[in-house]
């Protein structure tokens, strides 16, 4: 194995609307083309969040405002690019889990998290 790639089904909950790139037919579609083999990887599972790893680079009520945005139904944005479908949250979660895994350096070359929505890039109080 040469790359770990991070990923979750719960990450298919999260759907910024129609035609957006965070869709979950596009995660699925990346992760299908990995399935005949070819390319080196080890998918693993990518854990929820520690609420200490967010701490590090969003203060708690940012983290507070965005856990109380996500809607029961239909879409709610956050901004102009970004924007919380029911299960967003918990894929949010998964992506910075998977964004916060450190890698043993024995199991792994490089590593990999391919999520929906991306995480590890957002301001500290801004979505993206």
């Amino acid at each position: 194995m040469d790359v770990a790639v991070y990923t979750h089904p719960d990450m298919l909950a999260h759907s910024a609307g129609e035609g957006h790139p965070e869709r979950p037919a596009r995660l699925q579609a990346v992760l299908g083309a990995l399935e005949d083999g070819a390319a080196r990887i080890e998918v693993r599972e990518a854990p929820q969040v520690a609420r200490e790893d967010l701490l590090r680079v969003h203060p708690q009520t940012y983290i507070d405002a965005i856990a109380g945005a996500e809607p029961a139904r239909g879409l709610v944005q956050l901004d102009p690019d970004t924007a919380m479908s029911p299960g967003s949250l918990v894929a949010a979660e998964r992506a910075c889990g998977a964004a916060a895994t450190r890698l043993p350096g024995d199991m792994a070359v490089s590593g990999s998290s391919w999520t929906r929505p991306r995480a590890g890039s957002a301001p500290a109080m801004a979505s993206m």
